[in-house]
């Protein structure tokens, strides 16, 4: 088995559930398997971020692993995975790099199920920042991918997609134009800044073959360095890809790398830190070792001085090789671009300190209780960065105060549908941005950003060809074309805002609800109304029928109605909840429909009598979406309470709870009836009973 690395495995923790939960019949045996892998090693302790949740057991509660002594969870095998008993968790000794722990257990199930995440989609954590050289956009690695953004507004710019590991290292080009991002999948790539295409991959025959930890551009933007985790440093040229030389003779991984500021020499870090002749590869000097390992080290802008950060920030005369001051702790380092200061954050730290290198003297502490992942100057500017598990903050480096916070999370997930057979999954989030993951890994393909304003209403066509989108507030709807993220089209007519959108299956219409108690429908291909339904209230939601014949709407009136698509007449209305509607949905055959209701309840209805046939009971806020399964054997039910329900239809009872990382804005099932999909704070995906047949 292949080991994670080590930011990999940090993601897997942080954002994703670890594997599918099957749950097996009660009084059967379960048997699990849990399998963790040190890439650190011994030393690397961690704080407590946290217990993660591997399972959750019948009246067991859940069973917990709390990272310990550099342990990650890599990957689990076995049908369940079950807690002998609500608060004992699993204890990880310290372990050394590179080793594997296996846990091995047999519990026996009784009682209901409360079922945790088959898998958590979504992008990671910023686990590295950089700014550009004019100060005014920042580049982020999260997950498999990078993006750029602008500094002052927090806006997602541009995505830059492609690599197949978590992107844990990035930095800009002398001249901006260019992003280098290295990756875990072993591999460096040259982005163009502008378009977000790629432009050379740094990998091949003579490429790394593990994760490579840091990345650097030569003075004149011509080379290219990588360090790896493979214990070697490759220069390459960043026009054609070619590898010029291998520096070789490390002892550990690497875990940075530097040019100096006139591009004649390179700074590496292992378990020491050490200089080389860029021209010929041959090694100049090592630093005296200080600690386990050296994690960070970086050149003054004058190139006299070097800092290392080996747990310990020690200043070093280049010429001589002797430490010339010992400022304090940490394990990621920085000099500012005018060399009177260092920025330094220890490995999973709360805190940035500032660091005078003419006195060596802290002048500020950067913390407000969250773990840091990354740190960065921003240059011309007084100012620092730093990044958490959810933002990225910049620090007045005169004043000490926070004096912006950057959400580097993707944004709520408005929508959530499968495409192409159950095998992807589609999402569009608040920012504007529509994600294409791969279902049964979670890992992103393809990413399309339709605007650079907030989204609060999303619909995606059948075949993910298309998305609709609404702005807060607004009464205009837009088209977009996937993946091109070209606009196709504007729906105006409405005279205040929309509530709800939706495309009929064939992608040739859309419909909208909205405010002004009126639903309209547009034909897709020339956005010219063709249809307005008039409504006795504000029409909060809207669905079309799967043949696209019919459109149901719900509204502030607490109805729900069926209308005829070519007429515009309503044919039968649905009366029963004590709140306004505000989730609506069609069985496949037509014959039912689904309804959500402010009143904390769904309905299921007979389409051609009007009657309510089930009433379900079991959230404790209003109901957001509701979907039916292609069968119609299933109904889900998603909530602002932060759970979404499996309800058996023909028993009408909930048969599972699906307890979802905030509240839940969109649900959908995969083709087969065999997985669901819930949107919100996260995009999760769960088992329905049919997968666990």
């Amino acid at each position: 088995m292949k080991p994670c690395s080590c930011l990999q495995t940090a993601m897997l923790l942080a954002l994703f559930s670890l594997g599918p939960l099957i749950v097996a019949e009660p009084a059967e045996i379960a048997e699990w398997k849990l399998v963790l892998h040190s890439p650190f090693g011994e030393g690397s302790v961690y704080p407590d971020i946290g217990a993660y949740t591997f399972g959750l057991g019948r009246n067991s509660g859940p069973i917990k692993a709390i990272p310990d002594a550099g342990w990650f969870f890599d990957h689990w095998e076995g049908n369940a995975l079950e807690a002998p008993s609500s608060d004992n968790p699993i204890t990880i000794p310290p372990g050394s790099q590179g080793e594997e722990k296996v846990l091995i257990g047999v519990f026996t199930e009784t009682g209901d199920v409360v079922t945790q995440a088959h898998r958590r989609i979504g992008l990671g954590p910023p686990l590295a920042v950089v700014c550009s050289s004019d100060g005014r956009h920042v580049a982020v690695g999260t997950g498999r991918h990078a993006e750029l953004r602008d500094l002052r507004t927090g806006k997602v710019l541009r995505h830059f997609v492609g690599h197949e590991g978590v992107v844990g290292t990035v930095a800009f080009s002398p001249d901006g134009t260019c992003l280098l991002t290295g990756s875990s999948d072993g591999t460096a790539r040259l982005w163009d800044v502008a378009t977000g295409r790629g432009i050379v991959a740094y990998s091949g025959h003579h490429g790394h073959r593990s994760h490579v930890s840091s990345v650097a551009f030569s003075p004149d933007g011509k080379r290219v360095l990588t360090g790896s985790h493979d214990q070697t440093v490759k220069l390459w040229s960043t026009a054609t890809g070619e590898c010029l030389r291998s520096f070789t003779g490390f002892d550990a991984w690497v875990s940075d790398v530097a040019f100096s500021p006139d591009g004649t020499r390179v700074l590496t870090a292992d378990d020491q830190a050490k200089l080389w002749d860029a021209a010929t590869g041959k090694q100049l000097c090592t630093f005296p070792k200080s600690g386990l390992h050296v994690y960070s080290a970086a050149f003054s802008p004058d190139g006299t001085q070097v800092i290392t950060a080996s747990g310990e920030l020690k200043l070093w005369d280049v010429a001589s090789g002797e430490c010339v001051r010992t400022l304090g702790t940490g394990r990621t380092v920085l000099f500012s671009d005018d060399g009177a200061h260092v920025l330094a954050s220890g490995l999973w730290d709360r805190a940035a300190k500032l660091w005078d290198v003419v006195t060596g003297e802290c002048i500020h502490t950067f913390a407000y209780g969250e773990i840091l992942t990354s740190i960065a100057f921003v240059p011309g500017r007084k100012c620092v960065l730093t990044a958490d598990f959810a933002s990225i903050r910049a620090w007045d480096m005169i004043a000490g105060d926070c004096v912006q916070i950057i959400d580097s999370s993707s944004g709520k997930s408005k929508a959530v549908a499968f495409a192409t057979g159950g095998k992807q999954i589609a999402t569009a989030d608040s920012h504007g941005t529509v994600h294409l993951w791969d279902a049964s890994t979670g890992h992103d393909i393809a990413v399309t950003v339709t605007s650079d304003s907030d989204k609060r209403l999303v619909a995606f066509s059948t075949d993910v060809s298309v998305v609709v989108t609404c702005d807060e507030e607004e009464s205009t709807a837009e088209l977009w074309q996937l993946p091109t993220g070209n606009r196709l089209r504007r729906f105006e007519g409405h005279t205040s805002w929309i509530n709800s959108v939706a495309i009929s299956p064939d992608g040739s219409h859309v419909v909208t609800a909205s405010h002004d108690e009126t639903a309209k429908l547009w034909d897709a291909a020339t956005a010219k109304c063709l249809a307005t339904i008039r409504d006795s209230a504000p029409v909060r939601s809207v669905a079309f029928s799967f043949d696209g014949k019919q459109v149901l709407t719900g509204n502030s009136n607490w109805q729900a109605k069926l209308w005829d698509v070519n007429t515009g007449d309503c044919l039968r209305r649905f009366e029963g909840h004590k709140w306004d509607i505000t989730a609506v949905a069609f069985s496949r055959d037509g014959l039912r429909i689904l309804t959500g209701s402010s009143d904390n309840t769904a309905r299921l209805w007979d389409t051609n009598t009007g009657d309510c046939m089930l009433v379900l009971k079991s959230h404790s806020c209003v109901i957001t979406a509701v979907a039916c399964s292609p069968d119609g054997t299933l109904l889900l039910t998603g909530s602002f309470d932060g759970t979404a329900k499996l309800w058996d239809t023909a028993a009408g009872k909930c048969i599972r709870t699906f307890v979802a990382a905030g509240p839940v804005q969109s649900v959908a099932f995969s083709p087969d009836g065999s997985i669901v999909a819930t949107g919100g704070l996260k995009v999760e995906l769960w088992w329905t009973t049919k997968g666990l047949e």
